[in-house]
């Protein structure tokens, strides 16, 4: 058997990447490893220790601000090596040892937007693949190995099976209604109010319905745009993206301390229109692991209602302006 697997009862696919095994993990209290930043391969340095870059971001001096490198523990890549088929990348945020969103300065924040807005596009540019995920894990109950503050991307000749039904409502949504299914669920929130933490110009974050994790946070265009990676790319939108994200990860991490989160950016896939697609970025706070039920089912188990969070997080975005 290959090493994708699709399971005949369920229908869910797993990837085999047993070489993922022999990853370094800085957070695994039994390596007996500190947050010093001492021997990091994604400090400043020690770029010797990570294969040469596809793509970095230079400050004025020449210094590097945000690095994409191979993965080399890939999750995908070429079959030759005994993987599925896709593209693996990491990308370095800061040149420091820091290990969280809210310890980068609004240089590198913006810096590590404008890298995964580089990395999507040069992936999408790439016909072989329909689907591209950026995506961060932060913290050990995140899934993450290594402190230092860093993203991933992952490419894939096809779409995962969550990523198909969400096409598919988006275009019958679309054909039903006229318009995307994200510009009417952002209408709709506005106008009742009790799950936007913010507003700008441009932007919107909310607390939606269903969120799966207490604090559960989406950051979405409040006009209709389909890919992240074009939005990104204007520099007004980028600083402003940039700005939200600064004044609201580091409340939601001090929300959630001392537990890790994931984000995840998504962008216009393949197989769905432009008029029906509408990007977003996921801050999923991981304070509850899978358990029995979550992985029987597929349901969330939310023990904190997205209205509640939405409140405390306005106060504390009240409170961090005064």
């Amino acid at each position: 058997m290959g090493p994708q697997r699709d399971d005949p009862l369920t229908g869910r696919r797993t990837l085999l990447a047993e070489s993922r095994a022999g990853r370094p993990n800085d957070l695994d209290p039994a390596s007996g490893a500190g947050p010093t930043g001492e021997g990091c391969p994604f400090c400043a340095g020690a770029e010797h220790r990570t294969p040469d870059p596809f793509d970095q971001l230079l400050a004025g001096d020449g210094a590097w601000l945000a690095r994409a490198i191979p993965n080399k523990y890939p999750a995908v890549g070429q079959p030759e090596q005994g993987l599925a088929p896709g593209l693996h990348e990491v990308l370095i945020e800061s040149p420091r040892h820091i290990d969280r969103v809210g310890q980068m300065t609004p240089r590198e924040l913006r810096a590590a937007l404008t890298l995964a807005g580089r990395r999507l596009q040069a992936a999408a540019d790439d016909d072989r693949f329909a689907y591209r995920l950026v995506f961060k894990n932060q913290g050990r109950s995140a899934g993450a190995s290594l402190g230092h503050v860093h993203s991933q991307l992952i490419a894939l000749e096809e779409l995962p099976g969550l990523v198909v039904e969400e096409v598919g409502r988006a275009e019958r949504f679309f054909r039903d209604h006229g318009h995307c299914a994200t510009c009417d669920l952002i209408e709709r929130e506005r106008a009742a109010g009790v799950r936007v933490v913010a507003q700008t110009e441009r932007l919107i974050a909310l607390c939606p319905a269903a969120g799966r994790q207490p604090c559960e946070t989406w950051v979405m265009p409040r006009g209709h745009a389909p890919r992240f990676e074009q939005w990104v790319a204007e520099a007004d939108a980028l600083l402003e993206l940039s700005d939200m994200l600064g004044r609201l990860v580091p409340l939601i991490e001090a929300a959630i301390a001392p537990h890790g989160l994931n984000w995840l950016v998504q962008t216009q896939p393949g197989g769905v229109s432009d008029a029906a697609y509408h990007w977003r970025l996921e801050i999923v706070p991981r304070v509850g692991s899978l358990a029995g039920a979550e992985l029987a089912t597929g349901l969330g188990l939310n023990v904190l209602a997205p209205e509640i969070a939405t409140q405390r997080l306005r106060a504390a975005l009240q409170e961090q302006a005064q």
